[in-house]
């Protein structure tokens, strides 16, 4: 399992961005992507060492920081009272 884990990793982080796309979000695509992003975190983290976890952690920690900062900036922009 170890051995698969990143590979299964980066899938599932594919999987939870994959609402933006359809650009209709939802509750449940809002479930989809907590539950699968939360799995995909804990699955980059259990794999083995190796180029496929460091490529599985980089881009989970990129994903979130581009949705924080799109949240963030949208929130600073289009603050209105």
């Amino acid at each position: 399992m170890r051995k698969y884990a990143a590979g299964l990793s980066i899938v599932l982080t594919l999987i939870s961005i994959s609402p933006l796309f359809f650009n209709a979000i939802d509750e449940w695509l809002v479930q989809i992507f907590s539950v699968s992003f939360l799995a995909s975190l804990i699955l980059g983290l259990y794999a083995k060492k190796s180029i496929w976890r460091k490529l599985a952690l980089w881009f989970l920690s990129l994903v979130f920081l581009v949705l924080v900062l799109f949240f963030v900036v949208m929130t600073l922009l289009w603050n209105e009272p």
